[in-house]
């Protein structure tokens, strides 16, 4: 059964209807993070505004992961939105696909979603007691290089208009009385992004989510989309 939007996505709803619908026209996302951390889990979501829990699937499509395609996207669970984006790679291995998706692009993206969990990537994933301190270190230096691709182009920076940090899967770490906040500090992504601030690049949000069942990728959303201008 599909949900009945909330109070809170009828004012997200609202607030964006005021915006001419030129203004989402041709918005390029991409979005980024370590593997398992969930990206292709949070596109399904988006594209369905549903639980996507029952449908998921372990492979994807090369060419869904090395091009731009054409997406609708459900934002405030009301409202859809066309927009250019792309789920990048998140083996090591290919890392340097971030670099050729950032650097090669016809034009820079708009927005872009870092997303990371607590949670060890294996076929039967079950939350650490704590943290997974391997786990947070990949996040901590995926994040880096990201942040560090970002700073080393002046049109990137003149382009990027909102960077929201997802913290995945709190339908598991949540269990264990952890906050996004405590995650992201522990994995040090804290003492990273001081660097857009002072360099006063694009609005930034950290959320935590659950990119399966939905949770709070609705809302963030409709943040991302409200600031791009």
């Amino acid at each position: 059964m599909i949900p009945l939007p909330g109070l809170g996505d009828l004012r997200e709803a609202i607030t964006l209807l005021s915006k001419p619908w030129r203004a989402f026209r041709g918005y390029r996302l991409l979005v980024f993070g370590t593997k398992g951390a969930g990206k292709t889990t949070l596109w399904r979501h988006l594209e369905t505004g549903t639980d996507v829990s029952a449908s998921i699937s372990s492979t994807l499509a090369p060419e869904a992961i090395s091009k731009f395609k054409l997406r609708d996207i459900k934002v405030a669970g009301l409202i859809r939105v066309r927009i250019l984006g792309v789920d990048v790679p998140g083996d090591p291995n290919l890392r340097s696909t971030w670099e050729d998706t950032l650097y090669n692009l016809s034009a820079p993206p708009h927005g872009i979603i870092f997303m990371l969990d607590n949670v060890e990537d294996t076929d039967n994933s079950v939350p650490s007691v704590g943290y997974d301190q391997q786990r947070l270190k990949e996040h901590r230096k995926a994040f880096e290089h990201l942040s560090n691709l970002i700073f080393n182009n002046s049109e990137i920076m003149d382009a990027l208009q909102a960077l929201l940090i997802l913290v995945n899967k709190n339908d598991s770490w949540g269990s264990l009385g952890l906050q996004h906040g405590d995650i992201i500090k522990a994995a040090g992504l804290d003492s990273l992004l001081p660097r857009f601030e002072e360099l006063q690049l694009c609005r930034r949000r950290a959320q935590p989510c659950s990119a399966l069942y939905g949770s709070n990728i609705q809302g963030s959303m409709a943040w991302m989309a409200k600031n791009f201008k």
